[in-house]
């Protein structure tokens, strides 16, 4: 007792309804039918001490925990025989189950509709997507064709005006090779002209 800290004043009620339990555990009146079947001895001595330990401690408890030890307590009034107390307990449990049971449809519909909407969003967030890479090919396209123009501007600008083609004999660049050939020919025979020797 004394290692489990049931020697301190908070526990002496806790070890009143234990003994209380069994001295009266095989008694379970036809009149008031518990809410499932009657738990076992050690299982009702396990939600007593649950029961005891939350109300010290202030633990903070959810629907379904609430429920098991409503139905602790309603088989803990129908071993003292107190029909009005487990008929109270009964009701109270019935209204939470009908609450709980409101919460989880609750709980379903807005889960669907929640996935109603991210597959709303997965296909907008698709069709974005779509139209963003459509407009990044539109741009790129339109980036190369600019950077195209500038090329032709910039080569245009070193080509000879057209007034010194028509005065050049060499104005026709797509004969290069021609012109290339005659000059060199002209220089070929200026070479092999009999050089005059001037004598004094």
């Amino acid at each position: 007792m004394q290692k489990r800290r049931w020697t301190e004043p908070r526990s002496l009620e806790l070890q009143c309804w234990i003994k209380f339990i069994q001295r009266r555990s095989n008694v379970f009146p036809s009149a008031a039918p518990p809410l499932r079947p009657p738990p076992s001895k050690s299982d009702l001595f396990a939600r007593v001490v649950n029961i005891r330990h939350l109300g010290v401690h202030r633990r903070v408890l959810d629907f379904p925990t609430i429920l098991r030890y409503l139905d602790a307590a309603h088989a803990f009034a129908v071993l003292h025989r107190d029909p009005e107390v487990s008929g109270r307990i009964a009701h109270i449990a019935h209204n939470l189950q009908e609450v709980y049971d409101d919460v989880v449809v609750q709980q379903g519909g807005l889960k669907d509709k929640m996935q109603l909407k991210l597959d709303e969003i997965c296909l907008q967030q698709a069709a974005l997507e779509e139209q963003t890479k459509i407009e990044a090919d539109r741009l790129n396209q339109q980036l190369l064709a600019d950077a195209g123009t500038k090329v032709d501007q910039l080569l245009g600008g070193r080509r000879p005006p057209q007034a010194v083609r028509k005065e050049s004999p060499f104005a026709d660049w797509s004969d290069i090779d021609d012109i290339l050939l005659e000059a060199a020919s002209r220089m070929v025979l200026g070479s092999t002209l009999p050089r005059t020797a001037s004598y004094c």
